[in-house]
């Protein structure tokens, strides 16, 4: 498992653009970069650059949301005094 983690990390950090949180234009995209022989491994490969986009898009989100709180807590502040 530690292979297929590490060829999809290499993979997309070449080729970040290229990915999305759809498994099946990850798998098109991945054929389109790199010529793997075994459909399993490909899949593997696919499913995890997928894993990895949709935890950065959680990430992103959860961000986006911290920071709006953040805002609104302050601008409520500022008005009460």
């Amino acid at each position: 498992m530690k292979r297929v983690w590490r060829l999809s990390t290499q993979v997309l950090e070449n080729n970040q653009s290229l990915f999305s949180t759809d498994y099946e234009e990850n798998k098109k995209a991945l054929d389109a970069v790199s010529e793997i022989s075994s459909k399993k491994l490909r899949n593997q490969i696919a499913g995890c650059i997928t894993k990895i986009k949709n935890n950065e898009q959680k990430a992103l989100l959860v961000s986006q949301t911290t920071k709006s709180s953040t805002t609104s807590e302050v601008q409520t502040s500022d008005e009460s005094d």
